[in-house]
């Protein structure tokens, strides 16, 4: 019955070989519909070759094995899925003696580990799976695998596995007599590949492998052994030898010119002998090395890796001492960890010196750190304090995930912007809204003109101003001793009239998409004006790089179905009484933009938001009255409000 099974199997084999050859015969390999008789490629001898092959090597890992890193390597090699996988010994931690439970119990788990392995693994005995001297453990390995010495071939490629551990490093005159009869049955095999343990061509005493040299000297061969974790390649009478660094056995880790590293050695064989790399474990990448998640969190930490330092200093002129608030972002969903250190300095001392701080996802953590003069100085002589640190997820997914920088905190007073707009005019009446202020400061600000001081309101919450003044504002620390500079907003009020409002931004790289008009209500404006024209220059006072969002009201005289048409360049919105009527909110060219809308008679609220990037900067919009009237939009015949400055 089993010769039965085998001729079928064999049957079955051929048949599927000559199908195979049919195929190529009728099937092409390339094609293409080219003509010319110059080609946009440089040859086409494919690296197709059938009786090439590709096999993986695994060496220690043992001898202060660490764990996982053989189980790393295993997954890697399916990753890439070699023809099989060769050892170079160290499986198993090993064992004095003949402690049978011992050893089945460390061969299990080893069995455990390449039984993920999709391919074929072939063992090979290094000095810890078989103790050198001790004929128990060799018999013990051959009740498990048979013998522990062999050799197959593979594509017209002979392997020879030696075991280099019978005695002190020692080949046994019956393995040499083996390997002899293997090399004189197989003449005429394109290469040889020579697999032991230990690499017994450095050895100083009698070993015989030299004599397994002799035998080899008239072939192509190549060599591979293990067991010193410790690569190094030399070439000896025009033979390459290797010896393989680990597999995750002992290793300081030291990198790639050390010969201290993790790795497998990846083999091509060729009909011009095998190409061999070696794959570090930490540069072999899974296809969803970088995925949406990740790719989030990497855009998340370079957000947050901007550090914000604040310094309050006690006076104008000398400095003695000073405060440093270090503000700390984390715009993720995971936490992250800001990790740092203030340099020596000959000037500042700074306590705390060395920062160690958890951020929680969305959220801000701000450190206050002590200055103090090692010998007062001149606030004008540009004095630094370096600061360098990094930020992570320490997540055992992305811990990877890691960015490092310093940064330079002039010790001067700074100008905190507790109001991002300069400038405003309003009617009725208008919220001025702060920036906070830092754990452990406080607030003070003044509406006639006048630097605020220790007796000056203290800012708890948005308040209302309805007439004409200047807001000052600056920051103190508790004891009032330090200081900011002061920032100032000009807020003035005006009867409702006629014009269009305008709400400047700063389209900077900082704080918003690059390409594409932003949710301006997350920003606080640059300034508000009122403005006659809706052209963005005339209106902006500069060329590029600016946001602009007109608001006002306009009055028409029939009701029915409105066509707005817009050309714009860069990008625009137009929404009327809330509803979107144009959208082409993209960064582009010149070109034309439109939409119906049906309205009643009367006054409707209108707002165009409106990017200007580079280049040119064109905004003209015209709209239809459903009696077929065409009439340009301009900002003189937009009325404005008490409600017009409201969101």
């Amino acid at each position: 019955m089993i010769k039965q099974l085998v001729f079928l199997t064999a049957t079955l084999s051929i048949f599927s070989s000559a199908q195979s050859q049919e195929t190529k015969v009728t099937e092409k390999v390339f094609d293409s519909d080219l003509t010319t008789e110059k080609t946009p490629w440089t040859h086409l001898d494919f690296a197709n070759d059938p009786d090439d092959f590709q096999f993986a090597i695994v060496t220690d890992r043992t001898g202060g094995a660490r764990e996982g890193i053989f189980e790393d390597a295993v997954k890697k090699i399916n990753w890439l899925s070699p023809e099989f996988v060769m050892s170079v010994g160290d499986l198993i931690q090993g064992k004095s003696g003949h402690d049978s439970v011992e050893l089945q119990r460390q061969w299990a788990e080893h069995f455990e580990r390449i039984e993920p392995l999709k391919m074929p693994f072939f063992h090979l005995a290094g000095n810890h799976d078989i103790r050198a001297n001790n004929d128990w453990q060799i018999a013990y390995w051959n009740d498990m695998f048979g013998a522990a010495y062999y050799s197959f071939t593979y594509k017209g490629v002979l392997f020879l596995c030696l075991f280099s551990n019978q005695g002190m490093q020692v080949l046994s005159k019956e393995q040499v007599a083996y390997f002899k009869e293997v090399l004189e049955k197989n003449q005429n095999v394109k290469w040889t590949m020579v697999f032991l343990h230990h690499p017994l061509w450095k050895y100083p005493h009698m070993t015989n492998f030299s004599k397994i040299e002799e035998y080899l000297k008239d072939r192509k061969h190549t060599v591979f052994a293990g067991h010193t974790h410790q690569y190094e390649h030399k070439v000896k009478n025009e033979t390459n030898y290797y010896v393989l660094a680990s597999t995750g056995g002992g290793s300081p880790l030291l990198g790639n010119s050390s010969g201290y590293f993790d790795h497998f050695t990846w083999v091509t064989m060729s009909d011009q002998g095998p190409i061999v790399a070696n794959l570090r474990l930490d540069g072999i990448l899974p296809d969803d090395v970088a995925n949406e998640e990740s790719l989030r969190l990497t855009s998340d930490l370079i957000e947050s890796v901007n550090v914000n330092a604040e310094v309050l200093v006690d006076s104008k002129t000398a400095f003695r001492s000073g405060k440093a608030y270090m503000t700390f972002k984390n715009v993720s969903d995971l936490p992250l960890h800001f990790n740092g250190r203030f340099f020596h300095s000959h000037h500042v001392v700074a306590t705390p010196s060395e920062i160690a701080e958890k951020v929680p996802p969305n959220s801000t953590k701000v450190v206050e750190v002590s200055l103090e003069s090692i010998q007062p100085f001149d606030l004008g002589e540009n004095i630094l304090l370096e600061y360098q640190g990094t930020i992570g997820y320490q997540h055992e997914v992305y811990q990877d995930l890691e960015l490092s920088g310093s940064i330079s905190i002039p010790i001067q007073n700074s100008t905190y912007q507790l109001l991002q707009t300069k400038e405003v005019d309003f009617t009725g009446s208008y919220e001025v809204v702060m920036e906070p202020a830092f754990p452990g400061t406080m607030i003070r600000y003044s509406l006639d003109g006048t630097e605020p001081n220790l007796s000056s309101s203290v800012y708890t919450a948005p308040f209302e101003i309805e007439k004409t003044c200047t807001v000052n504002a600056r920051i103190f620390s508790k004891d009032g001793s330090m200081k900011s500079e002061v920032v100032s907003m000009r807020a003035k009020t005006l009867k409702p009239g006629n014009g269009v409002v305008v709400e400047h931004y700063d389209y900077s790289l900082a704080d918003r998409t690059l390409y594409s008009i932003p949710d301006f209500s997350q920003f606080a404006p640059e300034k508000i004006t009122i403005a006659k024209s809706l052209h963005p220059q005339t209106v902006a006072g500069k060329e590029k790089r600016f946001g602009l969002v007109y608001k006002g009201n306009l009055s028409l005289k029939e009701s029915g179905t409105y066509l707005f048409s817009a050309l714009s360049d860069d990008a625009l919105r137009i929404f009327i009484d809330g509803i979107e009527v144009i959208s082409d909110p993209i960064k582009h060219g010149v070109r034309p933009a439109s939409g119906r809308v049906q309205l009643k008679k009367g006054k409707h609220r209108v707002e165009i938001h409106y990017l200007q990037w580079g280049n040119k900067s064109v905004l003209e919009v015209e709209y239809t009255t459903p009696s077929g009237a065409v009439k340009e939009l301009t900002g003189d015949m937009f009325s404005f409000d008490e409600n017009t400055f409201k969101p």
